[in-house]
């Protein structure tokens, strides 16, 4: 027996209605079925709540990353480099796994010369995902901010083993397109020494390289600490230099040929530095603490190897050379060197000159066993007033003026030369072709 909800009759068991009222009644399944249903359609209400504040939290996040993103971009093309950087940080705070902003991070940082933490960035990014093209340029680009022409290739080459040769081809070749094998000329004496260097040259940039320099048999090398190379050949023709800096490879022919008379002249002109050497007709009576300074400073500037320790056995053999078996040194300390006998060696002082000689070649030609060169010397001596100028001195000490430095090759040109003392060599010529200072004297 149960009581209806609705009007309070009484109902016996198994009707389904009430007798007076009509009111349909429901079993416990029925109850438990309504009920569960409601329970159902409150979960999925809550649900789909979820899912909206979901989608909603994801839009903005995604608005507040583009919007820093927009914002550093803005800030880098503004050149507002430190705001820049404070709006890709944001964006990384965000997501510090996207590429856009990792790599307008590394933008940055090189805008604001931070090269160390971009490189470390770029290099992060690469590693992770090494197919982002971008960080690679970037890293070639701080490399080469950075001066760093070797790493730069080998980034390159890293980037193409990765990515393939198609890639960075702009950078390479423009790259390619401003290194070279520099000298100041191509045409050689036999045996003279040519400076060779393999130079990066673009926008106003000039770096010097060290390369790995190469000439076949019949030439000398010597490569210099600096990454340049001083070559020679003592026979005829044409020599083949090589320079390879990475995978760029340069070639250079330089031409050698025998002009006994202009090899003289080219001794005249490079030999009295930083002094004048004195006149003489016997190289015996020659000051023997003024030819020890001019042969080692010409075995330091001109035997194809720059260095500060000499022997006395390079300066004696120069001496031979230069002056003939005549003339008899004796060794001890000077100016420009202090002497080390137990070592039987020299090594040079370290200073600055306020004084050098200068020398002009009026002509050369040869004779009957022997050659004769006219050269023009001056004397540079450092103005203590004015250090951008010089007083400079004739060949017989007198004081032609004060100049700028840079001006002398201007101001003494063949018509004022032509007015100051003659300098006048003589070289005797041995049968084998080599020769050897006589005489030097001034003419007029």
């Amino acid at each position: 027996m149960m009581r209806c909800p609705e009007c309070n009759a009484i109902i016996a068991d198994g009707e389904v209605n009430c007798p007076d009222c009509g009111f349909i009644l429901l079993s416990d399944t029925d109850v438990s079925r309504k009920v569960g249903g409601r329970k159902f359609l409150v979960i999925g209400i809550v649900l789909l709540l979820l899912l909206a504040a979901g989608s909603g939290f994801v839009a903005l996040h995604h608005f507040q990353l583009k919007k820093q993103l927009d914002l550093g971009t803005d800030y880098l093309a503004a050149g507002q480099f430190i705001q820049a950087l404070d709006a890709f940080e944001k964006a990384l705070n965000i997501d510090d796994d996207n590429t856009e902003a990792r790599l307008g991070h590394a933008r940055s940082l090189i805008a604001l010369y931070r090269y160390e933490e971009a490189e470390d960035v770029l290099e992060e990014i690469i590693k992770g995902k090494p197919a982002v093209v971008d960080a690679w340029q970037l890293l070639c680009e701080v490399k080469l901010a950075r001066e760093d022409f070797a790493d730069v290739f080998a980034c390159i080459e890293q980037c193409h083993q990765t990515l393939g040769d198609d890639v960075l081809t702009s950078l390479y070749q423009e790259l390619a397109a401003g290194i070279s094998i520099v000298t100041d000329k191509e045409q050689f004496f036999s045996g003279e020494w040519a400076d060779l260097q393999l130079l990066y040259a673009s926008q106003g940039i000039e770096v010097l390289l060290s390369p790995q320099w190469s000439v076949p048999d019949m030439g000398q090398l010597h490569v210099q600490a600096d990454g340049s190379a001083k070559v020679s050949m003592d026979s005829q023709g044409e020599l083949r230099v090589s320079a390879a800096f990475g995978p760029i490879e340069r070639e250079v022919v330089l031409t050698f040929n025998r002009n006994g008379a202009q090899q003289a002249a080219e001794l005249v002109k490079n030999f009295s530095y930083p002094f004048l050497l004195p006149q003489f007709t016997n190289s015996d009576k020659l000051d023997n603490e003024i030819v020890l300074i001019l042969l080692i400073n010409w075995v330091q500037r001109y035997t194809g190897v720059e260095k500060y320790v000499i022997s006395a056995e390079e300066v004696e053999d120069a001496a031979t050379a230069i002056f003939g078996p005549g003339l008899q040194l004796e060794h001890e300390e000077n100016y420009l060197a202090w002497w080390n006998a137990d070592r039987a060696e020299y090594e040079i002082i370290p200073m600055g000159l306020d004084s050098a000689a200068m020398t002009f070649i009026i002509d050369c030609r040869e004779e009957t066993g022997k050659y004769i060169v006219n050269a023009v010397h001056l004397t540079r001596i450092l103005d203590w007033n004015e250090e951008d100028k010089c007083i400079v001195e004739d060949d017989n000490g007198t004081v032609l003026g004060r100049y700028d430095w840079d001006e002398l090759e201007a101001v003494f040109n063949q018509e004022r030369l032509a007015q100051l003392p003659l300098r006048r060599y003589i070289f005797s010529v041995l049968p084998d072709g080599s020769y050897y200072m006589t005489e030097s004297q001034i003419v007029y």
